[in-house]
């Protein structure tokens, strides 16, 4: 894991923290944003690359620091769909609000980045995964961002709406299905599922019990805040 990847996601996840949702919530809004590789991406020097990366990187804490960008993470490889390279999460409801925010990030702005913005209905708390990243990032500014503690997931796409989104659910209790969402958007009728999973050959030994429940399935690696792996334990719930 290099220094830079690190910080990508320890400055989203370590420093982003809202209010949670009054006890008794069933279901939360988020905003899950899938960045792609854009359409101006040719011919930059490796001046210019550094520098939006720079900027990109200065508009993550930013959105961060105001508590509207909870998750955020790259995706590995194998990839099925070579153009995503990573996704956010927002703590807003609108999709308007979502693109807006990811509108001023510098590599949107100069092409290097595309966004697919996707409404997304889950019960995991993910304001209280980053609450407990600012705790763990506290000695953040002493230089500790290679210990910050990175987990490899699987990133799942399910098709098969509520009789998949039910199989699923089905494996949060050995904690290995860390997160269940509704999509809607361009993904309506799909879930997306967050697995405890450090590449594509294990999620798919994971959901092999449940394959004749499950729909069409697009499986991705992806990088982010070892904190995920306690959904689990703080009672998740999926959407009903």
């Amino acid at each position: 894991m290099t220094r830079a990847l690190v910080f990508f996601v320890l400055c989203v996840l370590s420093v982003a923290c809202r209010s949670t949702s009054a006890a008794g919530d069933r279901a939360r809004e988020y905003v899950l944003v899938v960045l792609r590789r854009g359409a101006n991406t040719a011919e930059r020097s490796e001046v210019e690359r550094a520098e939006i990366q720079a900027a990109h990187m200065a508009n993550i804490q930013r959105l961060a620091k105001e508590g509207v960008l909870v998750v955020a993470g790259p995706f590995g490889q194998p990839n099925t769909d070579p153009t995503r390279r990573g996704l956010f999460i927002f703590d807003v409801a609108n999709i308007a609000r979502a693109r807006e925010l990811a509108g001023t990030d510098p590599a949107v702005q100069a092409g290097v980045l595309a966004m697919e913005c996707i409404p997304l209905r889950t019960r995991a708390d993910l304001r209280r995964a980053s609450t407990v990243d600012l705790g763990l990032s506290a000695d953040v500014d002493s230089g500790a961002l290679a210990e910050f503690p990175m987990h490899r997931f699987t990133l799942a796409i399910v098709g098969g709406g509520a009789k998949a989104r039910a199989a699923l659910e089905r494996g949060i209790a050995p904690g290995r299905v860390l997160l269940v969402g509704r999509c809607g958007g361009a993904l309506q009728g799909s879930n997306v599922a967050i697995l405890d999973a450090p590449d594509v050959a294990h999620a798919e030994e994971l959901l092999a019990p449940l394959r004749g429940e499950l729909g069409a399935l697009d499986l991705v690696p992806w990088w982010a805040s070892e904190t995920l792996t306690k959904l689990p334990e703080w009672a998740l719930e999926s959407p009903r």
